[in-house]
């Protein structure tokens, strides 16, 4: 399993785990298209987003 990291700081926080079949991406905090990006625009592979923080 991989951990990659697409933002974090004040910009905003976004990760996922992944391996060759699912990804779970840990908190949305940037652009869609950044996580897109960042995921290899495996959209099908993606089995849940994990939101730990929300912001004003």
């Amino acid at each position: 399993m991989l951990l990659k990291c697409f933002g974090s700081g004040s910009s905003g926080n976004s990760y996922a785990l992944m391996n060759e079949n699912e990804i779970l991406i840990l908190d949305a905090g940037i652009k869609y298209k950044q996580i897109l990006q960042g995921i290899d625009y495996r959209i099908s592979s993606v089995k849940g987003v994990l939101i730990t923080h929300e912001h004003t």
